[in-house]
């Protein structure tokens, strides 16, 4: 007999419940919680106090864990959530994750085939071998004569189809994910970040050898002879050299990552101190980093040297390809800066800021 017949459910427990998945909008309970529908209440306890030590100084957070908890630590409240709501619960999220899938690859297509021009303009500077003195315009136009307007467009549909083409074929592996580790927890952020680099390397890497191959391959024959490094006699394809690509630079974007969060703390603590002294000249005018004019160029001045470096590996692949020498693949990011400046000067870094400066303003609105 389950205790619900025993102790019958009131209205006040029923506004609890409902409390607990609208009010604190935690949406599926067992979800939000990082458990299982049939897990015992040990199990959710010891999740329970796991997760809410992650979020110590997050009072909205804390409170939406103490109402999903006492739910569902209750096996009166539990029971009724289960008969009542779950179910439902359950159909309602999974509907707004379509549409929301939908959404975000219309979103991700309409940006990339926006962005395309500029991060194609962006690379083909950062990667073309040039003197500090020859101009942006001359790079352009160079390669505008050498690969013509057909190549130019091949290029922008790569970029707008692929990246949203590749979020759905990772949805998968996202749930899969999900139902072993906890979204909120240390190790679901950094599983997290991991396959939101991966998932983006496996788009942005090819295309990047693309662009400096078009004349010679299709998107595809990049992939097996340019990419993977078929070998031209025996067709063997190499994946040591890619994973330790991947590996120095997924060490790139994590660097590139922490400097954003540096400068989203910054604007923070800032806004923080503008409102403690309100009278504060210094202060008021430092808000200047909230605008996203400013916040674009400072986001760039920072992350177009390691962009510059990021590019530096899809050119090693493709002059690997076509006979050049080059530096052996698996060279690690440091030495890869030192050469690059050694070889082709300071400037080099910031060859593509302009550029830059655009791609990270039209993210800053897409994002707005």
């Amino acid at each position: 007999m389950k205790d619900t017949e025993i102790f019958p459910i009131t209205q006040e427990d029923f506004d609890k419940i409902i409390y607990a998945f609208e009010g604190c909008q935690c949406g599926e309970l067992y979800r939000f919680l990082g458990v299982k529908k049939n897990d015992d209440i040990n199990k959710i306890a010891h999740t329970y106090k796991e997760i809410r030590s992650n979020f110590e100084n997050d009072v909205l957070t804390l409170e939406c864990l103490d109402a999903a908890y006492s739910v569902i630590s209750d096996k009166r409240l539990r029971d009724c959530y289960d008969e009542n709501f779950y179910n439902e619960l359950v159909r309602l999220e999974l509907e707004y994750n379509q549409t929301l899938i939908t959404k975000n690859n219309t979103l991700l297509s309409v940006v990339g085939a926006a962005m395309a021009p500029l991060e194609m303009v962006s690379l083909i500077l950062q990667t073309t071998p040039n003197s500090s003195a020859v101009s942006s315009i001359k790079i352009l136009q160079s390669f505008l004569k050498n690969n013509g307007f057909l190549s130019f467009g091949k290029i922008i549909l790569a970029q707008a189809i692929l990246p949203s083409t590749f979020v759905m074929l990772f949805q998968p592996l996202y749930k899969l994910k999900d139902k072993f580790i906890y979204s909120f927890s240390t190790i679901g952020k950094i599983t997290d970040e991991i396959l939101n680099y991966f998932s983006s390397f496996i788009v942005i890497f090819p295309i990047e050898c693309y662009v400096q191959s078009v004349k010679y391959l299709s998107f595809f024959e990049v992939i097996k002879k340019v990419v993977l490094c078929q070998d031209g006699v025996t067709g063997k394809l190499n994946f040591k050299n890619l994973t330790h690509t991947f590996i120095s630079l997924f060490g790139i974007y994590v660097l590139s990552k922490t400097l954003r969060i540096g400068i989203n703390k910054l604007e923070g603590y800032i806004e923080s101190k503008s409102l403690e002294n309100p009278n504060s000249t210094f202060w008021r005018n430092s808000l200047i980093i909230k605008s996203i004019y400013f916040k674009s160029i400072l986001m760039s001045l920072l992350l177009v040297p390691f962009e510059t470096i990021h590019s530096q590996y899809s050119f090693l692949y493709v002059q690997r390809y076509l006979g050049n020498p080059v530096q052996i693949l698996t060279t690690n990011p440091i030495s890869l800066a030192v050469d690059l400046v050694k070889t082709q000067g300071f400037r080099k870094l910031y060859k593509s800021l302009p550029f830059s400066y655009l791609i990270n303003l039209l993210g800053a609105y897409v994002l707005s």
